[in-house]
């Protein structure tokens, strides 16, 4: 662990190694163990701790005891958190609301299985790296997962983290596209960029459990982000 990294991101990357190494076979420990064995602060633990619950490595119930979901610190396998990428490279996730909303959309509503003319949840943000904008989202869900999130405050929140805590919907799979796409003057007015910057743009549909309960798209801003996957 870097000496220079933040305390809690270095108990961060270190459980993520240990989880990778399958040192959480038995169960994984509460918070106060792990903050009692790290010798810091409850705080300081649930800092370090986030990101995993954020991506679905842990579950992210309040009350109960924490379980991995997944031995594969990347999370969700192929679909991958932004929010614990941020948080993985050391910045602050931060998120900019521009619609929290029941709405319909047709392909939105077909994609994750709903009659065309059924509502849906509709939640779109600009995201942040330290208060920089390197993603543009648009986020759909069924209105009965999303109608309890109309009033949540995104601005230091995944919705992941708040699907499972209000549903107990965890994002196991799904599939995306992502291509290759030059700003237009939107994303570069939304992203603070030039016209013509390279940006990658990323269809998603999440499921749980098999079903699909997320349609996501948006653009990530080349030059100030890169995903990596491991297979």
């Amino acid at each position: 662990m870097a000496a220079s990294a933040p305390r809690w991101k270095q108990i961060h990357d270190d459980l993520r190694a240990r989880i990778a190494a399958g040192d959480f076979a038995d169960g994984f420990p509460g918070e106060l163990q792990l903050a009692a064995e790290y010798d810091v602060s409850r705080g300081t633990m649930r800092h370090a701790l986030r990101p995993l619950r954020e991506s679905g490595v842990l579950t992210a119930n309040r009350g109960q005891r924490p379980r991995l979901l997944t031995t594969s610190p990347s999370a969700y396998g192929a679909i991958y958190s932004l929010f614990e990428i941020i948080s993985h490279s050391g910045q602050e996730p931060l998120s900019d609301t521009l619609a929290q909303e029941i709405v319909t959309d047709a392909r939105a509503a077909e994609r994750i299985g709903l009659p065309t003319d059924a509502e849906v949840f509709h939640l779109a943000r600009i995201r942040r790296a330290s208060g920089r904008p390197v993603a543009v989202d648009h986020v759909w869900l069924p209105s009965a997962l999303g109608e309890p999130m109309l009033t949540t405050d995104f601005t230091h929140e995944a919705v992941y983290h708040v699907l499972a805590e209000t549903a107990n919907v965890h994002i196991d799979g799904g599939h995306e596209d992502v291509s290759a796409i030059l700003a237009g003057p939107d994303e570069a007015r939304l992203l603070d960029c030039a016209i013509g910057a390279a940006l990658l743009r990323f269809e998603r549909v999440g499921t749980s459990g098999g079903q699909p309960v997320e349609y996501r798209t948006g653009v990530l801003l080349g030059t100030e982000l890169s995903i990596t996957h491991r297979f």
